[in-house]
């Protein structure tokens, strides 16, 4: 309003969000959607042939065609492209799970090498010696009773924790 006269004023933006914003929007998710996963939507992002780029800008271009939209396409260029972040956790998560399968099974082939079964014994014992170190830090006095070395094998001994 300006003074006592109504003035209308239209945007390109506000044409666009009135008259195509939900059917282009409609359309990018059908595009997004042909795609397995995230990685190969991203591959095609900058690829040569079959581009997400062109694809979205022909699909958008059609959808101001056939709704009559008074907007002419200039360019369209895709950004801000990344996944959904519960999907990077959960690649962040199978990551760390290989990694850790991958730490088992290095301590495992090193204990698996030793005959004498040495390595696995002082293994076993660093580990119940860790244990009761850390139940001990709570205020609890812990023995493990084990069979470490079988019927003559002395007392595990406990950390002082005091």
């Amino acid at each position: 309003m300006q003074g006592n006269s109504r003035i209308l004023v239209l945007s390109a933006e506000s044409v666009y969000e009135q008259q195509a914003q939900l059917q282009v929007r409609g359309h990018i998710r059908k595009i997004c959607s042909q795609y397995p996963d995230f990685g190969a939507a991203f591959k095609a992002f900058g690829s040569e042939k079959d581009n997400l780029t062109d694809h979205i800008g022909a699909s958008v271009g059609k959808v101001l065609v056939e709704q009559g939209v008074p907007l002419r396409l200039v360019g369209v260029q895709v950004s801000n492209m990344k996944p959904d972040d519960s999907v990077v956790e959960a690649q962040v998560a199978q990551k760390a799970a290989a990694a850790r399968t991958a730490a088992i099974k290095t301590l495992t082939d090193f204990l698996d090498q030793d005959p004498t079964g040495t390595r696995k014994m002082v293994y076993r014992m660093q580990v119940l010696q860790e244990l009761t170190r850390t139940a001990n830090a709570n205020g609890h006095n812990t023995i493990f009773l084990t069979d470490i070395g079988g019927a003559s094998a002395g007392i595990l001994p406990l950390p002082s924790g005091r």
